[in-house]
């Protein structure tokens, strides 16, 4: 998945300015059934989508995409 989201990025360079702009936030992706990749309906679930957003967000920051 990590993989996918950089092809995507590349693909959709607005990805980086959206993913800047929301600062230091948490990430989640809010589903109800899938306790993986989102946090599920009762917000316990791993979250990985935000997570890996997250880590893509940071090197993008390293890499000084954005500005």
């Amino acid at each position: 998945m990590r993989v996918a989201l950089r092809h995507e990025s590349a693909s959709h360079p607005t990805l980086a300015d959206l993913l800047l702009s929301t600062g230091e936030e948490e990430i989640f992706e809010e589903t109800t059934d899938d306790y993986y990749w989102g946090r599920g309906s009762s917000g316990v679930g791993l979250n990985m989508l935000g997570k890996l957003l997250m880590d893509l967000r940071t090197e993008y920051r390293q890499l000084g995409a954005g500005s």
